[in-house]
């Protein structure tokens, strides 16, 4: 500023000696004397002129950086500053005197100053303007900065303009941040605008769809996407109206397969512009578990009830409804205890409070159906989480029959102990699996001597394969076959036996076991051993 002030009065007194030489001379004294005077009058008027006018300059100046947030400095080829403008309200305020006369390396970090000098030989050696960024520590906390840098017309000197830009730099990296998240999500996620066709699709949505690139589909309309053309428009009518909804459809890949879609979408009126995004899964492989689930849900052979922690029957499968012959919404609604006996109460309530603890259990207990009958049934029950709530799902068993059989077994078990003629049960091979006690007593084994042996253990030569093998083919054939056989007691003596033989089927009436039923008490004894 002083250089250049000076340079005005050099300007002054050139253009003003000229200017008088030409209209008056300097031929005496006079003339030399006035021209003195008119000289010292003028500058001193010239002088007061620039005063006040750089005095305005300096307070229009000065008001500019009051209303902006942005620091004004003025350096020096040396980077000496010699002028410094800035809001004092501004946060980053610093006093006048903080910075005048200093150099920037001595009030800069390293690294910045490194930075600063590179774009300050650049402004100088191209004349050009310099942009760039660069962050400070101040007051614990890091900030951001934008300078703009370039060579004054007047003089070697260079001005710096630097603002504050943390907000907008944190405000990017956040975007960033999120903009790298929806294009590394597994969900497809895409954007419609409001003209109906696709302005932003992400990484996953090119591959869910088939496609090689996002250029295929930007700028493109999403009904060649859906299998029913229809659908988008019926997506983005119901998203105006309810904001934000879920969809299931059936979609269309560039190939033209189609997967099941589960699409959630969102209405946005950003700068009064509509968008309307998308977030879609490809549940095709869920919706095939469901369906199997489902199918084994419907024909299981065991009751399946499902209900809430209260008790609460959510659902049951067809094998609960056949059980208490009523339909499933008779049952949903009503409380588990329904079905247990008041005297077991407090033994249900032991079980409900080991399930809490536990999260499985089981037990074997009489129920109560409907209409009041009563059965023995087996349960089995476990806590799942379904739809973001804890559930009870539980298999019920009716073993009324299985009981009943129990029963049955354990009668003929009495009455196959308590049979005087002996009982021996083989397996296919002939094999012996159970004896009774007549058994023992008529043959003299025990038990124990005999289980795992072939009944030709008891044999007594008399009778040859011939016999042996029509026994056999009367069994195949007719399975069935009695008559005398002489057998061989442990003790060596041979005895006669009247036998009769059958075949035990299971319940696809196939050949399971053979049982023989013999005895001795009508049959003469024979007297002699086989030496």
């Amino acid at each position: 500023m002083k250089k250049f002030f000076k340079l005005q009065i050099i300007s002054f007194y050139l253009f003003f000696g000229i200017f008088w030489f030409t209209m008056f001379g300097m031929d005496n004294v006079y003339s030399k004397s006035l021209y003195i005077v008119s000289t010292a009058v003028l500058l001193y008027l010239f002088m007061n002129f620039c005063q006040k006018k750089h005095h305005k300059t300096n307070l229009i100046l000065t008001s500019i950086f009051q209303v902006i947030p942005d620091l004004l400095f003025i350096m020096k080829e040396d980077t000496t500053i010699i002028d410094y403008r800035a809001q004092t309200e501004n946060d980053l305020y610093v006093k006048p005197e903080n910075f005048l006369g200093h150099k920037m390396q001595d009030i800069l970090p390293e690294k910045v100053t490194e930075l600063f000098n590179k774009h300050f030989a650049k402004a100088l050696t191209n004349q050009s303007l310099e942009v760039f960024e660069y962050e400070l520590e101040i007051n614990g906390q890091r900030k951001y900065f934008e300078a703009r840098m370039a060579k004054l017309l007047v003089g070697n000197n260079l001005m710096l303009i630097s603002r504050e830009i943390t907000e907008q730099v944190l405000n990017q990296e956040k975007l960033e941040f999120q903009s790298e998240l929806v294009e590394q999500s597994l969900a497809a996620t895409n954007v419609i605008n409001e003209k109906g066709v696709f302005s932003y699709v992400n990484d996953a949505y090119v591959k869910m769809w088939g496609y090689d690139s996002k250029e295929e589909i930007i700028g493109t309309s999403p009904a060649p996407h859906c299998v029913d053309f229809m659908m988008p428009q019926t997506i983005i009518e119901r998203v105006e109206r309810e904001k934000e909804s879920l969809f299931s459809f059936k979609a269309r890949r560039k190939n033209a397969t189609s997967f099941n879609a589960l699409m959630a979408v969102k209405y946005l009126d950003f700068k009064e512009k509509k968008f309307y995004i998308g977030s879609t899964m490809d549940v095709s492989e869920q919706e095939k578990l469901i369906r199997q689930y489902e199918t084994m849900f419907n024909n299981s052979r065991e009751g399946i009830f499902l209900h809430e922690l209260d008790g609460i029957i959510i659902d049951v499968n067809p094998y609960v409804e056949k059980l208490h012959n009523v339909s499933k919404e008779e049952i949903i609604g009503l409380n588990i205890r329904c079905f247990v006996k008041e005297e077991d109460s407090l033994k249900f309530t032991n079980f409900t409070k080991e399930l809490s603890k536990k999260g499985y259990v089981e037990l074997e207990m009489e129920l109560m159906k409907l209409d009041g009958t009563l059965f023995f049934a087996s349960i089995e029950a476990h806590v799942l989480e379904l739809d973001g709530r804890e559930v009870v799902q539980g298999t019920i068993r009716d073993l009324t029959e299985k009981v009943h059989t129990e029963l049955l077994v354990t009668r003929s078990k009495k009455i196959f102990e308590s049979l005087d003629e002996g009982v021996v049960i083989t397996d296919l091979k002939g094999s012996i699996t159970e004896v009774n006690k007549a058994f023992e007593t008529i043959t003299g084994y025990s038990q124990a001597e005999v289980l795992g042996n072939r009944m030709s253990m008891l044999k007594s030569g008399i009778q040859d394969a011939l016999f042996y093998q029509e026994l056999w083919s009367s069994l195949k054939n007719d399975f069935r076959w009695s008559g005398k056989v002489y057998n061989k007691h442990k003790n060596g003596e041979l005895y006669t036996s009247f036998l009769a033989i059958s075949t035990i089927k299971n319940n696809e009436g196939e050949v399971q076991n053979y049982i023989g039923i013999f005895t001795d008490k009508y049959l003469p004894k024979i007297k002699f051993k086989i030496r």
